[in-house]
């Protein structure tokens, strides 16, 4: 077992707690607090994912018991199974952003969606392959098995909001292959810039209000028709309740069809 697997098995953090346990333990190693927040994160997914998986296969085997002849399908991918939950191959979802806080520039580096550009920030995307037998049914090869060999490249378009204009250019991903990355064959993840200078300073007074798509696309090695937008976006960020009462707290939670929505500003 490789050792970020172990410690993926462990009873895994949130990534605020990760992050501060990071801090204390690498008060000095930005990337080592980045990696221990990784780590939490995809531990999270990983478990969502074998509750999912279970519960799906489970439904797609009493399925088959009420469908004669299903067995004989099975090498269809898109024969559905009674009960079973339709099969997605893959999805694409973003965190973040986090930054330091400004009077500790090591860390921890805590969910901020409203941060000055030339300091530290950034957010984490992942790439989640369906590790299950294709339609739910083992044996098989799985979504991952299939995409692994694939090379993918993962885009970052931003709008400024204020200006109605394109924002700056942020990096592109290119894993080649994707099994070449990650903490598992299934789960990609990666770190977008968004601080030291990637977006422009803006006046004093003036903040800038921007929204972040990710697009992914598979370039190869063959023409494979496999692209795709994040439609989930994870916040995790922290609202306390405001007055009025009937607007109430919000702690992190998953955002639907939304872009990420962050803010820079002067201090």
């Amino acid at each position: 077992m490789a050792e970020n697997e172990k410690i993926l098995h462990a009873n895994p953090l949130t990534v605020r707690e990760a992050a501060e346990e990071a801090a204390c333990v690498y008060p000095s190693d930005r990337d080592k607090q980045i990696e221990a927040m990784k780590v939490a994160w995809a531990a999270k997914l990983k478990d969502q994912t074998d509750k999912f998986k279970s519960a799906a296969i489970l439904r797609a085997r009493e399925g088959q018991k009420r469908k004669p002849g299903v067995a004989e399908a099975l090498t269809e991918p898109t024969i559905g199974i009674p009960g079973a939950p339709p099969y997605p191959w893959w999805n694409i979802v973003i965190a973040g952003p986090f930054q330091p806080a400004p009077v500790d520039p090591t860390g921890p580096f805590l969910a901020n969606k409203i941060f000055v550009p030339d300091q530290d920030a950034f957010c984490f995307v992942a790439v989640w392959l369906n590790p299950a037998p294709i339609n739910w049914f083992p044996p098989g090869p799985s979504a991952a098995d299939m995409m692994n060999a694939l090379n993918m490249r993962i885009n970052f378009p931003i709008i400024n909001l204020v200006a109605a204009t394109p924002g700056p250019p942020v990096p592109f991903i290119n894993w080649s292959p994707l099994n070449s990355f990650g903490p598992f064959p299934w789960l990609k993840i990666g770190v977008v810039q968004l601080g030291n200078n990637v977006f422009p300073l803006p006046g004093q007074g003036n903040p800038v209000l921007y929204e972040m798509n990710v697009t992914a696309d598979v370039t190869g090695p063959a023409p494979v028709p496999f692209a795709g937008f994040c439609t989930w976006v994870f916040d995790p960020d922290f609202e306390p309740a405001t007055w009025p009462p009937s607007v109430p707290t919000v702690g992190p939670h998953w955002q639907f069809e939304i872009p990420m929505r962050f803010m820079t500003y002067r201090r």
